[in-house]
């Protein structure tokens, strides 16, 4: 899906919902890698010493230059866009 099809099927205000409800509900590899963390932070917290250091998810996530608000990005909206709907990222 090239960005001229995209934009006549997507306007501006729904772009902003997608991304809204996607800072609201993430999905894909960061949901996944945080739910792992979760996981593992529970169970390290099982075996911990009372003393010992509380363990949290992102303790356990890769680590990444990018920031949480990443989605404020067009270039990155439209590429998570394309691959979440499966679609190729090909330029105009």
């Amino acid at each position: 899906m090239t960005r001229r099809q995209l934009l006549r099927s997507l306007d501006s205000a729904e772009l902003t919902e997608w991304t809204a409800y996607w800072n609201l509900e993430p999905w894909g590899e960061e949901k996944a890698d945080y739910r792992t963390g979760l996981l593992a932070s529970v169970m390290c917290n099982l075996w911990k010493s009372k003393k010992g250091k509380t363990y949290k998810p992102e303790d356990f996530m890769p680590k990444t230059k990018r920031r949480r608000n990443w989605m404020t990005n067009p270039k990155q909206i439209w590429a998570y866009l394309c691959s979440a709907l499966g679609k190729p990222d090909k330029k105009d």
